[in-house]
Formats: C-alpha cells, structure tokens, sequence
C-alpha cells in the first residue's frame, strides 16, 4: 500500500486501484447473474433472485415470512411480494400459521424445489467454471481474501 509522506492514509490511486477491482468484479457478476437469468426466463425457470429467495426454504424447510426475510436478508413486503408471485407460478405454497392466524408458513412445492435445484445447479456450474480457471495455488488465498472483502464492504455498509 502507498502512503503519502506525513500521512496515514493509503494514497488515493491506491484507493482507486481498489474500486476499479471491484466495480469490474461486480460488473463481471451481474453480467454473468443476468445471463443466467435470460437463460432462466427462456426455460421458465427460477431467476436468480427468486432461487435466492428461496434457498432458505429449500435449506431449512418451512417458515414464515418475517422469517424468511431474514433469513434472506431481504425486507419483508419485498418478500411478501415475491411469494405471492412465487405462489402464483405454483411453485411455493402459504399455509396458515398453527398458532397466529396473523401469520403464514411458506414452503417449497415438490415442482419448487425442482426449479429452485435447476437454479443452483445452472449457477453452481458457472461458479465451478470461474473456480477452474483459478490456478490450484491461488485457490485458497482467494477464498481468504473474498472473505476479508465481504467483511469488509458489510463493515462499511451505509446506514439507512
């Protein structure tokens, strides 16, 4: 890291270095995420977001919407929304809550949990490709040092 004489700041091209990395990270991704998704829309498949939204239920079965929406870090009329969309196209399922008629239980139909497996395995295999074209030995230093990038942009994140 450059650090100016005098000062204790990294110099700015270094912080420019550093946002030119990510930006063309996150442009790389969301190119490839919305790629994915053409392909999704086309097969009538899950999206992405959707396959994100779901995963929870598929990982940990039902529950309800205030849960799922932390589960998926995700706020919850914006959930809200996205399972009825989801119920709709047959592919969760809202069952009245046993104790609080205020609430409901989603889950993963069977027709679900088939798209939701399409959908990460479509996204995995693009992962696995990425991986691939990493060399074994910067393998897990990339893993470490993705790790301390995601810390650190969730330690930055703007306040609301």
């Amino acid at each position: 890291m450059t650090v100016p004489s005098g000062s204790t700041e990294p110099a700015d091209t270094d912080v420019d270095r550093f946002a030119d990395a990510c930006n063309a990270l996150y442009s790389a991704m969301r190119t490839n995420r919305a790629r994915l998704d053409a392909l999704a829309a086309a097969a009538s498949a899950l999206s992405d977001s959707q396959a994100q939204l779901v995963t929870p239920l598929a990982r940990l079965g039902a529950m309800t919407i205030g849960e799922l929406a932390q589960e998926a870090k995700l706020a919850q009329p914006t959930v809200t929304r996205s399972v009825k969309a989801l119920e709709s196209a047959g592919l969760v399922r809202r069952t009245p809550h046993a104790h609080d008629d205020r609430r409901v239980v989603v889950a993963l139909t069977d027709r679900g949990r088939a798209h939701w497996d399409r959908a990460r395995t479509r996204l995995r295999d693009n992962q696995r490709a990425a991986w691939d074209l990493l060399p074994d030995e910067l393998q897990p230093q990339v893993l470490d040092l993705l790790k301390a990038l995601t810390d650190a942009v969730t330690a930055t994140r703007p306040v609301d």
